[in-house]
């Protein structure tokens, strides 16, 4: 007979799977549409369009868990010039798994690493 942990068991492993699905056709759709897909972190995707058919070079788009955070962060890459363009906070599109995203057209290799660092020491402090 199934236990309640057991009947939670299962719906932790299926919103799991159905999380990894989400993100395969979100990456599948990009590559479609001739954009190249490189995922820093499971909040930090780069997406490129080789042509520059929008005006970029690259989006990298950022996700956050609480509109608070979004907002802040784009206070930062506005403030201290970052980006060529940012559009948010909006409700995520591309970062599958969270609530909130910014895309930032053409952020700077630096800012994107500092991101995902401050992203993992984040992590590891919560640990």
């Amino acid at each position: 007979m199934l236990t309640t942990e057991d009947i939670k068991a299962e719906i932790t492993l299926i919103e799991s799977l159905l999380l990894t699905k989400k993100r395969q056709l979100t990456r599948l759709h990009a590559i479609e549409h001739g954009f190249q897909w490189q995922e820093v972190s499971d909040r930090i995707l780069i997406l490129r369009d080789p042509q520059e058919r929008y005006g970029w070079k690259s989006c990298t788009y950022l996700g956050f868990t609480t509109k608070k955070e979004a907002e802040d962060c784009l206070s930062y890459v506005r403030k201290n010039k970052l980006a060529a363009g940012v559009e948010g906070p909006r409700q995520a599109e591309r970062i599958v798994g969270f609530k909130w995203e910014l895309k930032c057209c053409d952020l700077t290799r630096e800012t994107v690493e500092r991101c995902h660092k401050k992203q993992t020491e984040a992590i590891a402090t919560a640990a």
